[in-house]
């Protein structure tokens, strides 16, 4: 890891190619940080998952209507987030997933039609406009982060809403372990 100078940004170094990216996390994030390559029922009620969700989504609804609104879910995991929108909102929501098993539960589970596998930038046409973009703990993956609010901007509706959520650096877990190659940068209060 490195640390810029001027802001105090932490990030990887060297990084890893887009090619490897990709197939880091169609075939490996999962099974890795999540523990399992396959998502289940237990998997689905787990508290601290369901809590965080639903502490994002109370956050976001005290500042912006959700009623009905189109959402996309970059990260949408097994769909959980996307679940509640729908039947707690009415939202018509969309799910962008690079692990195909995933996204398969999302499908079957939830019942969500719209689940796409792959990668954001591939999935996503810049004609397509969403009055929210929901990327929880996924702006620290992102290689390129310019590139990423660009793409984000095309899509994003007058008056819409990106919600950016990632760890505290300072924060959250300490140690050496809180390093890993998924995460391409180390964001702070800060930066």
């Amino acid at each position: 890891a490195s640390m810029c100078k001027s802001c105090g940004l932490v990030s990887i170094n060297p990084r890893p190619s887009n090619e490897w990216f990709r197939n880091f996390y169609r075939h490996h994030y999962r099974a890795l940080y999540e523990s399992t390559s396959i998502p289940d029922d237990d998997y689905i009620s787990n508290k601290r998952r369901i809590n965080k969700h639903l502490t994002n989504i109370n956050f976001i609804s005290e500042k912006f209507n959700l009623n009905g609104r189109k959402v996309i879910d970059i990260g949408s995991a097994e769909g959980l987030l996307l679940n509640m929108l729908e039947k707690k909102y009415g939202c018509k929501v969309t799910g962008i997933e690079a692990n195909i098993n995933f996204a398969e539960f999302a499908k079957s589970k939830f019942d969500l039609s719209d689940i796409r596998v792959g990668d954001f930038f591939d999935m996503v046409p810049d004609n397509e406009i969403f009055d929210m973009i929901y990327c929880s703990h996924v702006f620290e993956h992102i290689l390129d982060p310019n590139l990423f609010l660009q793409k984000c901007h095309n899509i994003l509706a007058n008056n819409g809403i990106l919600f950016l959520d990632v760890p505290d650096l300072y924060t959250e877990r300490k140690g050496i372990h809180y390093f890993h190659i998924a995460h391409v940068y180390y964001y702070s209060v800060l930066t």
